[in-house]
């Protein structure tokens, strides 16, 4: 066991593979949208109010709403643990040149393509339904398109991979 974890710290420390590389961009991209989903989770459940920049902005209007409650916890919080699970799903079983299997990158670009599908489905509610917008809520939304972006040619060539077993 302690021999794998070696590995595995070593392989994601020091590994130089473009498959590494696009999955190490998620995990920094995930953990700046699980930043952002705990911030305005904190504001859903009252802890704290976060500032809006000037323009057409009211986060509380937008994270307050009904919509934003739906599946029985604020939606940021459901938000942040997805953001999570991408994370530990970047890194998990280090990298193809010490046995990462390619179902941990299928199992990533699930996570990432769902987490992007609906944040860019809530957007558009937002953009549609209320006139001011959450800034929170963009940047979330422009952190899952950049993960998304990046787990697309992770997947084909995990799906490649299984197809070559």
């Amino acid at each position: 066991m302690i021999e794998q974890a070696e590995v595995l710290r070593k392989a994601l420390r020091e590994g130089r593979s473009s498959s590494l590389a696009r999955r190490r961009g998620v995990a920094a991209l995930s953990a700046l949208a699980m930043i952002d989903a705990g911030l305005v989770a904190l504001q859903q459940m009252g802890a704290l109010r976060l500032p809006d920049p000037p323009g057409p902005f009211d986060t509380d209007e937008v994270v307050g709403s009904r919509e934003a409650y739906l599946f029985g916890a604020p939606d940021a919080a459901l938000g942040a643990v997805v953001h999570a699970l991408a994370l530990v799903l970047a890194g998990a079983g280090g990298d193809r040149s010490v046995g990462r299997h390619p179902a941990w990158s299928l199992a990533l670009a699930g996570v990432v393509g769902g987490a992007g599908l609906a944040t860019w489905g809530y957007l558009g509610v937002m953009f549609t339904r209320f006139p001011r917008w959450c800034p929170y809520c963009i940047s979330a939304g422009l952190l899952s398109l950049g993960a998304t972006a990046l787990v697309v040619p992770e997947a084909l060539e995990a799906a490649r991979d299984l197809r070559r077993r």
